[in-house]
């Protein structure tokens, strides 16, 4: 019986071990990793809904590329929290009239319309969730 328990034991014992050394995948680099995390302005449903061709879609990808490295190399930069603030207002101010040089007029008002829904509801969201009652005991 003690050893029908140790032996059990060992087993488990072993299969925690084996699949504690199982391989994990290789980190993609950039030029391998899929495109996964698009911008929100050119993930399908925007596509669709402002009937973005596929030129504005790839302009929009590079500008969206180019304000990602932007903001990395502002992340870098060892700024007051004062100056990095302005910054980056500064950058998302860049990319927004980039994105409306993108769009037709039609285009970018439909956006402005969605943007403003998405943050109405982000807001209310987020105050749904700081409304919502602690966990009690």
């Amino acid at each position: 019986m003690n050893i029908r328990i140790l032996l059990t034991a060992g087993c488990m014992a072993m299969t925690g071990l084996l699949v504690a050394q199982a391989p994990t995948a290789p980190a993609q680099t950039k030029e391998q990793a899929p495109a996964l995390q698009l911008s929100r302005l050119t993930s399908e449903g925007m596509i669709k809904e402002l009937g973005l061709t596929p030129e504005q879609v790839s302009a929009l990808e590079k500008i969206e590329q180019e304000h990602s490295e932007a903001m990395k190399d502002l992340n870098r930069e060892n700024l007051e929290p004062a100056a990095k603030r302005t910054r980056t207002i500064e950058a998302r101010d860049k990319k927004q009239a980039a994105i409306k040089a993108v769009l037709t007029k039609e285009q970018a008002a439909k956006w402005e319309e969605l943007k403003k829904n998405q943050r109405a509801a982000y807001l209310k969201q987020r105050q749904e969730h700081t409304a919502a009652p602690t966990h009690q005991e």
